[in-house]
């Protein structure tokens, strides 16, 4: 395949890292590779792992020229082939297949975080109920696990105080209640 790398990754070896510049993609031909959240901290949480020959991860950086969304481990031995952007359109045309095999991954992953934001909305929303109606003792607690939950998926910086996201929270999302 002379319009992309070859790229073998051993077991428990990082393809790329969260926050690095890239334009470039990667479709699996054999062994495993997940994309990590937040990868060797305590909240570590596992977005997708991808095992089908054929499958592909690292589209954004390609795509949108955005720095890599989250960090790429292999779970085993696998190979992989780097595809850049110059070579992007020669490899479409000559591998058109792979090509609806990419698309039809980003339409999956696409649909996944959809939902995923759905029941996030639905458990934020409970939480801020539980906060706004619950007893006094209580809210710290839920408080907290409402900050965790932002902290989690939204990136909150440490220094924003739970109190203060559950009201902006609670302002921009009445139109719910």
């Amino acid at each position: 395949m002379d319009t992309a790398k070859v790229i073998h990754l051993a077991k428990g070896h990082v393809l790329y890292h969260k926050g690095e510049e890239c334009d470039t993609m990667f479709v699996l031909r054999s062994g495993k590779v997940t994309l990590y959240l937040n990868y060797g901290k305590e909240n570590q949480f596992a977005l997708v792992s991808v095992s089908e020959p054929g499958s592909s991860l690292g589209e954004m950086g390609l795509l949108e020229g955005e720095t890599r969304n989250g960090t790429a481990v292999a779970d085993e031995d696998s190979v992989l082939i780097e595809i850049s952007r110059e070579n992007f359109a020669q490899f479409l045309s000559r591998y058109p297949d792979e090509g609806v095999k990419i698309v039809s991954d980003l339409a999956h992953r696409f649909k996944t975080v959809t939902e995923e934001l759905k029941n996030t909305q639905t458990l934020v929303a409970e939480i801020i109920r539980d906060v706004q109606t619950s007893q006094e003792s209580v809210k710290p607690s839920l408080k907290e696990r409402l900050k965790k939950l932002a902290d989690f998926f939204l990136d909150i910086p440490d220094d924003v105080p739970p109190d203060l996201y559950v009201n902006v929270w609670s302002r921009n999302h009445s139109h719910m209640h």
